[in-house]
C-alpha cells in the first residue's frame, strides 16, 4: 500500500489555513465565483500582431471582489511568427485564495504587422445649439495609422471622431477618440491598432447673426434750472446698425443712451454720449451726438402772447 503520509499533512495545512482564512476575513461562507476576463498579451515584438481568444473564464475561491478587475494574460516573449500553444497566466486577485482559468491553454497566432494611412473623418452627433453655427473644424492631425493583421486591416473602411457640438461657442479644443469603421458602418474593436489614437479638433462656433437698423432712443434724467424748460432732443444719427442674435432680432428695435443729465441746465448744449449695448449686441456708431433745447419759461409765454 503506498505511502500517503505527506498528503494527509498537506491536506491538513491547507485545512488550518483556510480555517484562519475564514476567521480573518470574517466570512464563514467562502464562494466560488467564475468571471469573463479579457485576454490580454505581453512582450509582443515590434512590427508583428497577433490573433487569439478575447477572453477566458476564471473561477475565484474566496471572498474575492469580483467587481476589481482580473489580469489575464499570454507572454509572447521571445516568440516569432507562426501559430504557438500558450498558458494563460492570472495575476492576483485580492481576497481570492485559489484562481483558476478555463481555458488554461490557448492557441496564439503571431503574424507579420501590416499597416496603412487614412484620412480621419469626423461625424456630428449633436449640433450647436439653437442659433448657433459651425463655422470651422480642423482637425490635428487629419490621418491615422491603421495596424494589424492583413485581413483587419483591410476591412477598414474609414477611421471617424464622432463630435458633440452641444453646448459650445465660440473657439473650442477638443480632444476625441478614433474609431475603425467596416463598410456596413460596424466598428471593429479588435485586432487594431490606430496610430494615433486620439485627436484634437479645432472648432469655431458662433451664433446666428442678423444686420438691422434700428432707433436711438434717448435717455435724459434731472430737470433745468428753475424757470427753464426742455424744449426737444435731437440724435445724430437717429438710427444705427446693430448685430443681433437671430433668435431674439424680432424683439430688439431700439438701443438707448446712456443717460444724459440736464439739472441745473438753462440753455441748450450738445453732447456726445454712449449708446447702451445689450449682451450679445454689436453696434454701429457706438456713440451719437444729442442736441438739447433748453429755453425760458417766459421766453415761452412771449412767444404765446
Amino acid at each position: 500500500m503506498p505511502n500517503n503520509t505527506g498528503l494527509k499533512i498537506i491536506s491538513v495545512v491547507m485545512a488550518v489555513l483556510l480555517w484562519f482564512y475564514v476567521i480573518n476575513t470574517g466570512d464563514a461562507n467562502p464562494r466560488n465565483s467564475i468571471v469573463n476576463a479579457n485576454l490580454k498579451y505581453i512582450n509582443l515584438e515590434e512590427g508583428l500582431t497577433i490573433i487569439m481568444p478575447d477572453s477566458v473564464a476564471v473561477k475565484l475561491w474566496g471572498s474575492a471582489d469580483t467587481s476589481a478587475e482580473i489580469i489575464a494574460y499570454v507572454d509572447l516573449k521571445g516568440l516569432a511568427m507562426g501559430s504557438h500553444q500558450l498558458p494563460v497566466k492570472v495575476e492576483p486577485v485580492p481576497g481570492a485564495i485559489f484562481t483558476s482559468v478555463e481555458p488554461d491553454v490557448v492557441t496564439v497566432e503571431i503574424k507579420e504587422e501590416q499597416e496603412r494611412s487614412i484620412s480621419i473623418e469626423h461625424v456630428i452627433i449633436r449640433n450647436p445649439n439653437a442659433g448657433h453655427d459651425l463655422l470651422d473644424i480642423l482637425k490635428s492631425p487629419d490621418e491615422c495609422i491603421i495596424k494589424g493583421e492583413e485581413s483587419l486591416v483591410k476591412l477598414v473602411n474609414s477611421v471617424i471622431c464622432e463630435v458633440d457640438l452641444a453646448g459650445l461657442t465660440g473657439m473650442k479644443t477638443i480632444n476625441v477618440p478614433l474609431k475603425a469603421i467596416d463598410a456596413k458602418g460596424n466598428p471593429i474593436d479588435k485586432g487594431l491598432r490606430l496610430v494615433p489614437d486620439n485627436i484634437n479638433l479645432y472648432l469655431v462656433i458662433n451664433q446666428n447673426m442678423l444686420a438691422k437698423e434700428v432707433k436711438v432712443n434717448p435717455v435724459i434724467i434731472g430737470s433745468p434750472m428753475e424757470g427753464y424748460q426742455l424744449v426737444n432732443d435731437k440724435i445724430i444719427p437717429e438710427l444705427v446698425n446693430i448685430l443681433v442674435p437671430a433668435l431674439i432680432a424680432d424683439n430688439v428695435n431700439e438701443v438707448k443712451t446712456k443717460p444724459i443729465d440736464i439739472t441745473g441746465r438753462d440753455k441748450a448744449f450738445s453732447q456726445e454720449v454712449e449708446l447702451v449695448v445689450p449682451e450679445g449686441i454689436h453696434i454701429y456708431p457706438d456713440k451719437v451726438i444729442i442736441n438739447i433745447s433748453i429755453n425760458s419759461t417766459e421766453s415761452e409765454k412771449e412767444l404765446e402772447e
